[in-house]
């Protein structure tokens, strides 16, 4: 055991103190509190703003065209035409984030795409309320 007094566990370069955690000695760091994490809401990417802000102007949008106005927002006068390119997977990414809270869809085919496992030509909205395919009956049952 350590002789430092308030040491539980130590390790060299670490200790393991009982308020605090463990961590790099020096200045103690106080614990995070899990609780209050989870219920505060987290401040939203600047790409995920973008996202959000296009589509409440537009009924839907794909990947590119969002990437292109983040491009278009942020271009300099010796970027290439194709700058958008360098934006398209923070789009993809951060879309996917925003339709696992279920703030915006990934539409396929006009219907409504799972954000894990999604394939192919897609485009962005806003959720809607039920539509008019999920409302209809499948044939054959009454």
């Amino acid at each position: 055991m350590n002789a430092e007094a308030g040491h539980i566990f130590s390790v060299p370069g670490f200790s393991f103190l009982p308020k605090t955690g463990l961590q790099k000695r020096g200045k103690p760091r106080p614990m995070i509190n899990m609780d209050t994490e989870e219920n505060t809401p987290a401040k939203d990417d600047p790409i995920a703003i973008t996202i959000l802000g296009a589509l409440a102007g537009a009924s839907s949008l794909s990947f590119k065209d969002i990437a292109v106005k983040i491009a278009d927002a942020r271009r300099r006068p010796k970027d290439k035409p194709d700058l958008w390119r360098r934006y398209l997977t923070a789009v993809k990414q951060q879309a996917v984030f925003l339709a696992r809270q279920g703030r915006i869809e990934i539409v396929r085919k006009g219907e409504v795409a799972d954000p894990n496992d999604f394939k192919g030509i897609v485009r962005l909205r806003l959720p809607q309320g039920p539509s008019k395919t999920e409302a209809k009956p499948k044939p054959g049952s009454s």
